[in-house]
């Protein structure tokens, strides 16, 4: 069973998290991180709910 991972973070961090999502991703987990998981048509809180 592989891991589920949710990442919230502040834009000043983004490269820092993009390095954190390559490597839990290349170890088998599952992330969702706003910059991949929401499309442009959908209502971001209602998104982020479901993904929580």
């Amino acid at each position: 069973m592989s891991a589920e991972v949710f990442i919230s973070y502040a834009a000043k961090d983004r490269e820092r998290v993009l390095g954190l999502v390559k490597r839990l991703r290349d170890a088998g987990a599952t992330v969702w991180i706003d910059q991949a998981g929401i499309d442009v048509s959908t209502m971001w809180s209602q998104e982020i709910v479901h993904a929580i």
